[in-house]
């Protein structure tokens, strides 16, 4: 009886042991790290140093302490470079055909432009910002791409053929995007020498993309001792570099684990903002918030609410004053994000809704008009896609007052005294006549 009970034990533990060295293998371990705790970290800073700021933290993102940190990267103005083993880097970041390349990181995207190709990490094509080894030579690179209004994941490598030595480009882009606002996670595993092999993920989801330039190929991967750059691109252009914060930057030699990433990937999202309880009866809650409003051209992730008063109804022309504690006006931080809430029972029927969007650009912007005697529905006046210029019936500002004027029945041309200075009410604006037709 005794030596059974041991004889089970044993198997136990064996089963155990087993199990959790099973577990252990299949987490792989990186080659290169980067967490930004203040630890030492690979290779050297150029340029200005990346400032370190709060990253990716509990409760929000539970796998992270409370205090975690990342780190600020400004762009062209600074990078992180690890030098090839043969030019005293400290291990072997070369990939060969057959060895697969693993790269993930946590982002979150200060700016990026539409169509700039922005480098989080590359090998080679440095030409002599690196080793002098030119510029047809990207070893590897994981990019970024802005689009309308969030950016594509990327990679990028050039193939040499074993026999004629001719190079060539293989590019490839996710179809899946990644938000402007908030902490992402981004992961890219490739096996060189096989095509097929290319995995990416954002924010632990799996995403298909499309590969262009060369295509597709089996062919091995250019391999050479030019430098491993961490935020900036090969001339470290302002279009190449990037602008934001990153975080647990790591490059590994295995395939990741599809299950481990969406581990990894955990959000507890915030509260809601508004309730139905904070709201006055009858009233309109108006929230500013002039922290947390990101640069880039999207949404704000969680904004601070940092000031907070009522209004009886929606029509908001100006927000109030700002006072600093000494007493005197201040400035409103720019961007800020205003929110307003009521309860509002709606009639049983059809109703039409006017959504304004965040902000306007400096050059054009939508203004709106209602009542007075006008005719015309819906928008007038055309804009590009970016909302910059105006392409169709633009209205200036004099115009649009001497509209105003015009539908509340006061010539718009008409001149006030000051003194015996004559000056128009509208500065020379002039009506617009298909808004009354």
């Amino acid at each position: 009886m005794n030596n059974s009970r041991r004889i089970n034990s044993a198997l136990l533990l064996v089963a155990t042991m087993l199990l959790a060295t099973f577990h252990r293998a299949a987490l792989a371990e990186p080659i290169l790290q980067w967490n930004f705790d203040g630890q030492s970290q690979p290779g050297a800073w150029t340029g200005k140093y990346g400032a370190a700021t709060a990253g990716p933290q509990t409760p929000r993102y539970p796998n992270f302490s409370a205090d975690n940190q990342a780190c600020q990267f400004a762009g062209h103005e600074g990078a992180i470079v690890v030098k090839d083993h043969e030019r005293g880097g400290f291990t072997n970041v070369r990939f060969a055909a057959g060895d697969t390349l693993a790269f993930e990181a946590w982002l979150k995207i200060k700016s990026i432009g539409r169509g700039h190709n922005v480098y989080l990490i590359g090998k080679g094509r440095h030409g002599k910002l690196g080793e002098h080894l030119g510029e047809t030579n990207q070893n590897y690179a994981v990019r970024l791409q802005g689009t309308h209004e969030e950016a594509q994941l990327g990679f990028l490598f050039t193939s040499r053929h074993p026999e004629t030595k001719k190079t060539d480009w293989h590019r490839w882009w996710s179809t899946a995007e990644v938000p402007l606002t908030g902490w992402h996670h981004v992961a890219v595993d490739y096996t060189f020498g096989d095509g097929a092999s290319l995995k990416a993920y954002i924010d632990g989801k799996p995403t298909d993309g499309v590969w262009d330039l060369g295509g597709v190929t089996d062919l091995p991967p250019v391999q050479d001792a030019d430098d491993l750059v961490i935020g900036a691109g090969y001339n470290r252009a302002v279009s190449q570099s990037f602008q934001g914060w990153m975080d647990s930057i790591a490059l590994y030699r295995e395939p990741l684990d599809p299950a481990e990433i969406a581990e990894r990937c955990q959000y507890n999202p915030p509260p809601p903002p508004v309730t139905r309880e904070m709201i006055p009866s009858g009233k309109v809650l108006v929230q500013i918030s002039e922290k947390g409003v990101p640069e880039s051209n999207g949404w704000p992730e969680e904004p601070e609410v940092t000031e907070t008063y009522v209004e009886e109804v929606f029509g908001l022309f100006e927000l109030p004053h700002k006072y600093v504690a000494t007493g005197v006006r201040g400035d409103r931080a720019n961007p800020s994000h205003v929110r307003a809430s009521a309860v509002v029972t709606f009639p049983a029927g059809k109703h039409r809704l006017l959504l304004r969007g965040r902000g306007h650009q400096g050059t054009c912007f939508s203004l709106l008009l209602a009542g007075g005697g006008l005719n015309h529905q819906g928008a007038y006046g055309v804009t590009d896609e970016l909302s910059k210029k105006m392409i169709e019936h633009p209205v200036s500002i004099p115009d649009y007052h001497a509209t105003i004027h015009a539908a509340l029945g006061i010539d718009p041309y008409q001149e006030l005294f000051d003194g015996s200075r004559p000056v128009p009410i509208t500065d020379g604006g002039k009506p617009v006549d298909a808004l009354f037709s």
